[in-house]
């Protein structure tokens, strides 16, 4: 897995969780507690927007904290992440920075 593999996983993340949010079906606990507001459907629609917008925002933030571009917590360090084979996805020049940002911010 490369760095932009790593990326869009995450942000596949994010996709599955706002869809998972939406599914009327759906059992998970954000869900139940989004049904329970009995919101209609413009209110439905902008909530949707809002937790697509938090989403963003956590996960870009945890690979910008990973690169050591952003603090995770009271630290701000930069992380070496290997996939399963020990290949480094990180790389030391701000690789995980600049594709984050392509893949969560232009897209």
């Amino acid at each position: 897995m490369n760095t932009k593999e790593f990326v869009i996983a995450f942000k596949e993340l994010q996709m599955d969780l706002l869809e998972e949010y939406k599914d009327p079906a759906s059992m998970s606990a954000v869900k139940l507690k989004i049904n329970q507001l009995g919101l209609d459907h413009a209110q439905n629609e902008k909530l949707n927007q809002i937790l697509d917008n938090v989403l963003t925002d956590a996960l870009y933030t945890v690979l910008l904290g990973l690169d050591g571009a952003a603090r995770i917590g009271s630290r701000q360090e930069r992380y070496k992440i290997e996939d399963e084979f020990g290949e480094l996805i990180t790389t030391p020049d701000g690789q995980l920075e600049a594709v984050a940002f392509e893949v969560f911010q232009e897209e």
